[in-house]
């Protein structure tokens, strides 16, 4: 219901004539009809009682979750950050375009050949058979390996021409 009634109200506002300005205002609109419209669920009170154990069982799981990443994005940002402080922003721009492009094409294969492994090493895992899971772990890099060979392969082969189309011919 929201995500329409804020597209008739932006639209509406755009064929009055208030332009990019009317996609704010009709959004904004939007988001508090429908709002109100739900007030009554939106402020009721919880439907389960608050529980400590709970929020120290999430606190427990999210907080190393949340500075793995935290590790990560500073990991997958690093090498910017240094070649900006030491060659410029524009030499920085470039990299990460490059960098990116090539990261999507090797991540994305290799992201569904893990998921294809992991729930049969959880189950393994799971169930206690080390044998299977170190065979299955074993074959999974294996997955891997025949996955990301050819994208990097292929890449190193056509880095030029793919930089001419990212980047231009300059």
């Amino acid at each position: 219901s929201r995500a329409g009634v804020c597209l008739g109200l932006s639209l509406s506002a755009i064929a009055a004539g208030f332009g990019g300005i009317g996609i704010a205002v009709g959004m904004a609109t939007g988001y508090l009809t429908v709002a109100f419209a739900a007030r009554h669920a939106i402020w009721s009170g919880p439907r389960q009682p608050f529980d400590r154990d709970t929020l120290r069982m999430l606190a427990a799981y999210g907080v190393p979750i949340t500075l793995s990443g935290l590790f990560v994005g500073l990991n997958l940002n690093l090498d910017r950050l240094a070649l900006a402080a030491l060659s410029g922003a524009e030499t920085a721009g470039i990299y990460g375009a490059i960098a990116d492009f090539v990261r999507q094409c090797a991540i994305l294969p290799a992201i569904s050949a893990s998921m294809s492994i992991a729930p049969i090493a959880v189950a393994a895992l799971a169930e206690n058979r080390g044998a299977v899971l170190m065979d299955g772990l074993r074959d999974g890099v294996e997955l891997l390996l025949a996955v990301l060979m050819p994208t990097v392969i292929g890449l190193a082969i056509a880095a030029p021409e793919v930089s001419a189309v990212i980047l231009g011919p300059a």
